[in-house]
């Protein structure tokens, strides 16, 4: 899946390109009718830069809302912007259209000692793979996507987490974003200005019961023939009813070097909708989390970053 940037990398009205590309729309602007056939214009964005796009099809046009994440499949490359067409599927960009039905979606990369590889992962097995672990995934089926070879998931395919007795010396990446949430106890004087302008996606979960690793994702295994909840942190297994909820946003931040996608957890997003006298209650619905957070942005914020998530913010009240 490509970035902005990438797309503006390749050869415009090339007839071997038909890219990939997921981002965030910035601006939505008036149906216009050109020689009898409507036609939408719209701002494209991510982290590396933003792009115009014309809407072709009618059809389409509706999904197509400010602040809102999209995935566009086999795009039109003109000199200047992006066309979308009757051929180009657009969907939210945490599901994809699969006969008629929106099916979750979700890539990933894994790495070993040869390489790297990026995997699209469906349906149940969505948020099922964490960063860091080891694992063996297989009956999947190698795609062809902007001449780069893909895996992907199916219905026949099996993933087992390695057991950390059976690791030897793998190059996993050691990069941590779990405590990545929790707010330092003073800000720093100097922190920069920025404004969350979009919403790429929001991620509600149970969460660790236990309060050193209450923002720790839990995961479904089977047990004694049946599903608990486990914490990889704590090793623990839980009952979904016993575990927190918790929720993870991706954002795009604007910055004064640029946009920049970062993450956002729950006790900062409380932060906000309290700094607007907005009572933010979580569901699990992700529809409804996403409105609320569209209904006050864009918003200014001074923050701190941790690698790429926002872990410490003032705002002025309202």
């Amino acid at each position: 899946m490509l970035k902005i940037a990438d797309i503006r990398k390749i050869e415009p009205d090339s007839p071997n390109e038909t890219p990939t590309v997921k981002a965030v729309i910035l601006n939505v602007g008036q149906i216009q009718k050109e020689h009898g056939k409507e036609r939408l214009y719209v701002v494209l964005g991510d982290e590396t830069g933003s792009m115009t796009a014309t809407i072709y099809n009618p059809d389409v046009f509706d999904r197509f809302r400010k602040n809102m994440g999209v995935i566009l499949m086999d795009i039109l490359l003109k000199q200047s912007y992006i066309g979308i067409t009757k051929r180009t599927e657009v969907s939210p960009a945490t599901t994809k259209p699969v006969g008629g039905n929106d099916v979750l979606f979700q890539e990933i990369s894994l790495k070993d000692s040869t390489g790297k590889a990026t995997v699209a992962v469906w349906d149940s097995m969505v948020d099922t793979i964490q960063k860091g672990k080891v694992i063996n995934i297989s009956k999947c089926r190698v795609r062809l996507f902007n001449a780069e070879k893909k895996l992907s998931t199916t219905k026949a395919s099996v993933l087992e987490v390695v057991a950390e007795s059976e690791l030897q010396e793998l190059p996993i990446s050691s990069d941590d974003d779990d405590d990545a949430d929790r707010t330092d106890e003073a800000a720093p004087s100097h922190m920069p200005v920025g404004s969350v302008i979009a919403v790429f996606e929001v991620d509600p979960y149970l969460a660790c019961p236990i309060n050193s690793f209450s923002n720790k994702k839990l995961v479904p295994v089977l047990q004694n023939q049946l599903y608990v909840m486990r914490c990889s942190k704590c090793n623990g297994t839980f009952r979904a009813s016993t575990a927190k909820t918790y929720l993870r946003v991706v954002v795009l931040l604007n910055t004064e070097n640029g946009n920049k996608k970062c993450a956002m957890f729950h006790p900062t997003i409380k932060q906000v909708f309290q700094s607007r006298g907005i009572e933010f209650q979580l569901d699990f619905d992700k529809t409804i989390i996403m409105e609320a957070i569209m209904k006050i942005v864009p918003f200014e914020i001074r923050y701190t970053l941790r690698g790429t998530t926002i872990v410490n913010i003032l705002m002025k009240r309202k």
